[in-house]
């Protein structure tokens, strides 16, 4: 599995986690995969090039976003929607600088640091 394609979870209410992270080849999540989800945490793998569209948009209680990849994948504004503001971003050791300053990621305003 390299890509998790538009709308695949899109308006799936009863969704509240995805074990992404297990997925070593994963490469893209395009579009609004998880878009409408009651997703409460996900874990993005180190492999993730990008993460595009409205992707986590309209996730409510979406509360934790950890991305393992040590450079941010490429993102957009609209990946997260309004969700970065309640919503902690977990990220490897030694790269809050560079995704505080990436497109989709540095609007969110929690950004935490973690050992792997």
């Amino acid at each position: 599995l390299t890509t998790i394609l538009w709308d695949v979870f899109y308006g799936c209410s009863k969704l509240e986690s995805a074990d992404i992270d297990q997925c070593a080849k994963l490469e893209r999540l395009e579009g609004s995969v998880f878009r409408g989800t009651n997703l409460k945490s996900v874990v993005i793998p180190a492999s993730v090039k990008l993460v595009s569209g409205c992707c986590f948009n309209d996730c409510p209680n979406l509360t934790s976003v950890t991305c393992l990849a040590p450079e941010p994948p490429t993102a957009y504004d609209n990946t997260f929607g309004g969700n970065t503001y309640a919503t902690t971003l977990y990220v490897a050791a030694g790269s809050r600088a560079k995704y505080s300053i990436a497109t989709g990621w540095k609007s969110f305003k929690k950004i935490e640091e973690i050992n792997q």
